[in-house]
């Protein structure tokens, strides 16, 4: 890509990208490179979420069922499979080099990845091959979508609102200034882009609902109502990110809102960042279940939105359009995946 204008699909390009980021993290920094392998995430990222819909559609005695049979399933399994032929090696010699039960006493570097990570937490021998690939391919899908939708509408926010493009990029020069490497903690001081990304979210949550729970005993809420065991239960989203009463102009796309609540109130400035969670704001859930790699996401997003602030300039191809709508599917809030910007590498 050079200095002149061109046109992308925004949901496709960042479906490849965070297939990569994603990659690396997970797999380490050889099976993140193999286009095959990528393939494979990709492909099953889709057929994984295929089977989901299908099957929710059938009676819940039947859906055991009907995950056998549904017309993407075989598709599943084989890939599945497929990613089995990728991680047999990988496993085996993780497992030869650091064996479970010396976990504690190795003696050379250990490789930082989720693979690794999943041996280590391993207290005795590891699962079966299969099953290993079947928990990687399914945290890899949520891991992959969450960030293709929140890169997307990203890109899409600072092609609508330009004027935030400047301020972001003199927060990131500042930053580069301090005598520091490039750490988790110094991510913190991106305060700005912090907040562009929470507003990002409020305007654009990822699902119709949030914090799903069981209840497993009644509760009597003070309303008078009892909720009853067995009942299952959620938070709408859009009554959370839209009271007027809480976000002032809650329809008003503010990208320093929770900067400027940050400031104005310090002893709660932590309830602001992103990754956290609040009683009228519970996008990642609330309590011992909240989302456990929202932090890690933090940190992907602000890179990864680092890299186009530094070294590109994005516009809509069609601001007559606007900002683009979201779609539904499910109970998932979607960006327009056919929606088009101008991105060219800056001069």
């Amino acid at each position: 890509m050079g200095t002149d204008w061109t046109r992308i699909t925004a949901y496709d390009t960042y479906t490849r990208i965070a297939h990569a980021i994603i990659g690396r993290i997970f797999f380490g920094p050889v099976l993140c490179r193999d286009q095959d392998f990528l393939k494979i995430t990709l492909e099953g990222e889709n057929d994984f979420y295929g089977v989901a819909y299908a099957v929710a559609k059938w009676p819940l005695l039947l859906r055991p069922l009907a995950a056998k049979i549904v017309p993407r399933a075989r598709a599943l399994k084989q890939n599945y499979h497929a990613m089995a032929q990728y991680l047999r090696p990988v496993l085996e010699e993780r497992l030869r080099a650091w064996p479970v039960e010396q976990k504690e006493k190795t003696t050379g570097p250990r490789p930082n990845d989720f693979i690794q990570w999943m041996l280590d937490a391993s207290r005795t021998e590891p699962c079966s091959l299969e099953r290993q690939c079947q928990i990687l391919l399914d945290i890899t899908t949520d891991a992959t979508l969450a960030t293709t939708q929140f890169l997307t509408h990203g890109a899409f926010d600072l092609a609508t609102w330009p004027e935030y493009v400047q301020p972001l990029r003199d927060e990131y020069a500042d930053m580069l200034q301090r005598p520091q490497d490039m750490t988790r903690a110094s991510m913190t001081n991106l305060g700005k882009l912090d907040s562009f990304l929470k507003e990002s979210l409020r305007m654009n949550p990822q699902s119709v609902v949030s914090m799903e729970r069981n209840i497993t005993a009644p509760i009597l809420l003070s309303s008078g109502i009892t909720l009853p065991a067995g009942l299952r239960i959620a938070f709408p989203t859009p009554q959370q990110v839209a009271d007027p009463e809480v976000w002032p102009n809650p329809t008003h796309f503010d990208a320093f809102r929770f900067f400027k609540l940050r400031q104005q109130s310090p002893a709660s400035q932590h309830d602001y960042q992103y990754p956290n969670s609040r009683p009228d704001f519970m996008l990642f859930g609330r309590g011992l279940h909240i989302c456990p790699a929202r932090i890690l996401m933090t940190n992907v997003l602000k890179l990864a939105m680092v890299h186009l602030l530094d070294g590109y300039d994005v516009k809509m191809a069609d601001p007559a359009k606007g900002r683009r709508k979201n779609s539904t599917l499910g109970n998932v809030y979607y960006p327009d995946r056919e929606a088009e910007i101008l991105v060219r590498r800056r001069s």
